[in-house]
């Protein structure tokens, strides 16, 4: 591992940020920088500089000066870049030459669009196949799922009992799951938010227990869909360290589950949760959002002073 570190090293120690360089009087040639190769990755993956930021733990101007030469990533966010967007660490870091007449710069901004355009186009092929593979395959996983469950407790007891259970967990699952594989988050959560009373309301229905759905499921399920619009709104459009932002999930989770979920539950079963699980399970969660915090803190200032 060491020689492979120490070659990074040398590599990125000796890369320009020059985009061009003279080799004759009448051509001259264009060289894709890591800053360059950076930028079109990103683009080509359609993420934002914050998206990318936060994937790689980093803040959004760190990127942008990778994307710009004016600074060098780390041997370990090279890696992570390298893994993230599928590509080697040698096709990072090699200089990609192209012959272009010197005099000819309409005809240099063209080549360079048509040269990303077709990178662009093909990557998004590529990785809409995968897309589509991975997509058949879970679909594949789920109803092979439900039919062995089915298979069995019919095998067992005649009919279908216990089966319906993860029938429609399954299905439910399945169903919030497709928009994920296109990139859909937004019509996901949306998906969550219309089916889950449904799901909840069938699920209580081949339940045989007194009915929990209005005493525990509906406002157990309120409570956890206002949780997740809130996570993803702080995650895709406010703008503060990844580390902040995941210090907060545990807050609204232990505030949700020990103030909100644990009162119904109580209501319902006629039970008192006693103080010392309610503080353990809040010392808890407030360690781990200050564990997260810390860790943004530590981060955020390293990066400030690079």
């Amino acid at each position: 591992m060491q020689p492979q570190v120490a070659d990074f090293q040398a590599r990125l120690g000796s890369m320009q940020p020059n985009k061009h360089a003279n080799i004759s009087s009448s051509k001259e040639v264009f060289i894709m920088t890591l800053g360059t190769k950076i930028q079109q990755l990103r683009k080509t993956a359609e993420l934002s500089q914050e998206q990318l930021a936060d994937n790689l733990g980093v803040s959004r101007q760190a990127i942008s000066k990778w994307e710009t030469d004016q600074a060098l990533p780390e041997i370990d966010k090279l890696l992570a870049l390298s893994k993230l967007f599928s590509v080697s660490t040698d096709n990072l870091l090699g200089n990609d030459v192209v012959d272009i007449p010197e005099y000819d710069n309409a005809q240099t901004s063209i080549y360079s669009k048509v040269y990303s355009d077709i990178v662009s186009s093909l990557t998004r092929i590529v990785r809409s196949k995968d897309m589509k593979v991975y997509l058949y395959i879970f679909s594949i996983m789920c109803f092979i799922a439900i039919g062995v469950c089915m298979i069995v407790d019919y095998a067992i007891n005649d009919s279908i009992t216990w089966g319906m259970y993860p029938i429609l967990s399954v299905t439910f699952g399945w169903l919030i799951s497709l928009p994920i594989f296109y990139k859909k988050y937004m019509l996901s959560l949306g998906f969550v938010t219309v089916l889950v009373g449904p799901f909840l309301f069938l699920l209580d229905k081949v339940t045989p227990v007194i009915s929990w759905f209005l005493p525990v499921g509906v406002p157990a399920s309120i409570v956890g869909i206002v949780i997740l619009w809130i996570t993803y709104i702080l995650y895709r459009y406010i703008k503060i360290n990844l580390f902040y932002k995941l210090s907060i999930s545990p807050c609204l989770t232990g505030i949700a589950s020990n103030f909100v979920i644990s009162h119904y539950v109580d209501i319902f079963l006629n039970t008192k949760t006693s103080l010392f699980d309610t503080i353990v399970n809040v010392f808890s969660f407030a360690l781990a959002a200050i564990i997260l915090c810390s860790i943004g803190y530590t981060r955020s200032k390293k990066e400030k002073a690079d």
